[in-house]
């Protein structure tokens, strides 16, 4: 996955967590086990995930449809 895509990932998981109403990254990386750091480095875009990692995020989000392949996490966002 290029800069980009992980870049456009990064916002997409932003207005994700904002709608479903985490406001702060700690409340959703809180729920998710994960560290605060973890999930500011992909929303940010500058780290790849494992698939584990976007797998936890695609199961927090209900009616989301679940990626297909690596090359697609998280719904396959598209801006």
């Amino acid at each position: 996955m290029d800069s980009r895509a992980l870049e456009r990932l990064g916002h997409h998981v932003v207005s994700r967590r904002v709608a479903l109403g985490f406001r702060t990254r700690i409340d959703l990386a809180s729920s998710l086990q994960f560290t605060v750091r973890t999930l500011a480095d992909i929303e940010h875009g500058v780290r790849k995930a494992s698939p584990g990692t976007y797998a936890m995020l695609e199961n927090k989000w209900p009616g989301h449809p679940a990626a297909s392949t690596p090359s697609s996490p998280v719904g396959n966002p598209t801006r």
